[in-house]
């Protein structure tokens, strides 16, 4: 789980907006790099929209705006 300082938010340095696309962004590139091993050993690594799910279960908890499809693919391809 991506952590971010919520000072940053609370002493107006960044917006909220700008605040959960960074944390976001942040939690993307982590689940980018996330893999598990299967039975036999096997590295899992997530997909996109398994990555794109749980960004936007973490983003609900905050009563944010889900993020798009579109979205995630641009910033997985910049990781």
């Amino acid at each position: 789980m991506a952590f971010l300082d919520e000072s940053l938010r609370k002493n107006k340095i960044i917006s909220d907006d700008e605040f959960y696309n960074i944390l976001a962004r942040m939690e993307l590139q982590e689940l980018k790099e996330y893999v598990q091993h299967d039975e036999q050993n096997n590295e899992i690594k997530l997909t996109i929209k398994q990555a794109l799910n749980k960004v936007n279960e973490m983003l609900s908890e905050y009563n944010q705006p889900h993020l798009t499809y579109e979205w995630a693919k641009k910033w997985w391809r910049r990781f």
